[in-house]
Parts: structure tokens; C-alpha cells; sequence
């Protein structure tokens, strides 16, 4: 399963950038696993899950639509919605007056559970 976070911000400035440099993300039990190497057009990052919040989030900035597009993904069992739902109250809490806003999209590979995914 796959969950995109859409975020539309009112700021010219990456707020993937402001996300991983934010001291205040592992106060919310995330992490910033990898992120972009200099030199690339489009900014991305890898944000994990601490403690009992499983998954990863890859978020990118598109500069031009001043967006921010995350992924939640997590393998076997797990539920992104711990993840999912602690990324958006960071976002909440610490960038809200920036936020023109926000979409959430639950995307179910339906595949693998009708059994023709193979």
C-alpha cells in the first residue's frame, strides 16, 4: 500500500529543505534517512519512522507548483497510517501557516490481493 501526501505551500523556499534541517522532527518520532545529492534539479529526501512507527515517507519539492509530494510506504503488515498521521501533525503543528494545502491519497494495490498480481 501506498499513501501520497500532496502539501501546496505559500513559500518560493523548499520546504523539503526546511523539513530535513528542522530540529524538531525527531521530537515527532521521524527521521531523515538519505536525501539528495547536490547538484540535482529536484530535491528529495527519505524520512523513516522511530519506535513502534514503521515505513519510510519520500518526499520531494516541485519548485515550480511550490509543492511537496510524500510517499508513505511500508512493506508486509505494517500500516502507513502511523507514519502518515505523524508526518501530517509535524506538518501541522510546525508549518501550518504556510499551507495553502493539503491532500491525501490512499492508493491499494489491488493487484496482489485479487491474486493477478504475479
Amino acid at each position: 500500500m501506498q499513501t501520497v501526501i500532496q502539501v501546496i505551500s505559500n513559500q518560493n523556499e523548499s520546504l523539503r529543505d526546511r523539513i530535513v534541517n528542522d530540529h524538531r522532527l525527531e521530537s515527532y518520532k521521524l527521521k531523515v534517512s538519505a536525501e539528495k545529492k547536490k547538484g540535482r534539479n529536484r530535491g528529495w529526501a527519505k524520512i523513516h519512522g522511530t519506535g513502534n512507527i514503521q515505513g519510510a515517507l519520500n518526499a520531494e519539492w516541485h519548485a515550480s507548483t511550490r509543492t511537496l509530494v510524500g510517499s508513505v510506504v511500508n512493506r508486509g503488515d505494517g500500516c502507513p497510517a502511523l507514519l502518515a498521521a505523524q508526518f501530517l501533525l509535524f506538518l501541522l503543528r510546525e508549518y501550518r501557516d504556510e499551507m495553502i494545502a493539503i491532500q491525501i491519497l490512499p492508493q491499494e494495490d489491488t493487484a496482489d490481493e485479487e491474486g493477478n498480481g504475479e
